[in-house]
């Protein structure tokens, strides 16, 4: 293990040395002139044992860079014939996926809480199916899973796509507000994506789509507890995407910007916001389309990348698939 450090405490590291000579036993220092190369005995506080420390001359490239994040992608997955499971589905980004995928045939499962909507919008897509769910209720996400399989037999792709924005500065964000949307837009996800992966474990294979926010990538006033909830999604996600890969699992966060729906009309707004224009996050660009995106999950599912923009421009600033 190589270690930078600017100063010795002795021919030792100071305390994040000591510690870290204590897992490892022996450590590569990478020092500042004057410090010679070779090996020496470095003896950290007083008392504690020696250790066996290789100085090598301070360089840049004596640091091995840290790996690339390998780019898991398949070659292609169409969804004709496969099931997708939308959740959110209602409204907006969820139902323009859902109407997209059904025209390139694939069957589609409908999940919201406002299952009116959903009977309706079912009755328009051929071999849907609507399905009541609330993400933020466990033994809901468990028993919509349970029926879409009970129905298709199968689930192939889940694209998490409820979620709720909240509005408020750090310093006056209510707690209870902060936990309905972590409910909600990270306990709802996880706990969907822990409810289909031994479908898909034991399917061989599938999609997991998790509808993030460029958002996560930004710090914008006013949106930080919204965007705290979105960067622990991006987390989870590019996590399962490594722990998932060799069961045939692609997992992969897509990054909408502003949007033309009702997202921002359905927020949560603290008090303190009500005369404060909504935040523009620096952009005077027109908003997407609830289409728009929908055509970028789909690419996602087709292509399985890591992270999905809505411009090429945006992955080369934000992606992290290749860090």
């Amino acid at each position: 293990m190589i270690v930078t450090c600017a100063r010795l405490r002795g021919v030792g590291g100071g305390e994040t040395g000591d510690a870290l000579a204590a897992v490892f036993g022996h450590l590569v220092l990478s020092l500042p002139a004057p410090y010679p190369a070779g090996v020496a005995h470095w003896v950290g506080d007083e008392g504690a044992p020696p250790v066996q420390a290789t100085l090598i001359p301070h360089r840049t490239d004596a640091i091995p860079p840290g790996p690339k994040r390998e780019e898991q992608r398949r070659d292609t997955m169409d969804v004709a014939g496969k099931v997708v499971l939308v959740t959110g589905a209602s409204e907006g980004i969820g139902e323009a996926t859902a109407r997209l995928c059904a025209a390139r045939g694939a069957k589609v499962a409908l999940a919201a809480r406002s299952i009116d909507k959903l009977n309706d919008l079912a009755a328009e897509l051929d071999g849907a199916l609507a399905v009541q769910a609330d993400m933020t209720a466990p033994d809901s996400i468990a028993a919509m899973v349970a029926t879409v399989v009970d129905h298709y037999g199968r689930v192939d792709v889940l694209i998490n796509n409820a979620g709720r924005a909240l509005r408020a500065a750090v310093a006056d964000v209510k707690i209870p507000d902060f936990q309905s949307i972590i409910e909600l837009n990270v306990y709802g996800p996880l706990l969907a994506m822990q409810a289909v992966i031994p479908h898909l474990r034991a399917q061989g294979g599938g999609a997991i789509i998790n509808v993030s926010s460029n958002v996560s990538k930004m710090a914008i006033p006013t949106i930080g507890a919204y965007a705290a909830t979105k960067y622990a999604l991006n987390g989870l996600t590019l996590t399962a995407r490594g722990e998932l890969a060799a069961d045939g699992i692609v997992v992969t966060a897509v990054h909408p910007g502003q949007t033309a729906t009702n997202f921002g009309r359905n927020a949560t707004v603290d008090p303190t916001m009500s005369s404060a224009p909504p935040p523009s996050g620096g952009s005077n660009a027109a908003p997407d389309t609830a289409d728009d995106v929908a055509q970028r999950i789909l690419d996602a599912i087709t292509t399985g990348p890591a992270e999905q923009y809505m411009s090429a421009e945006m992955d080369r600033r934000f992606s992290m698939h290749s860090a």
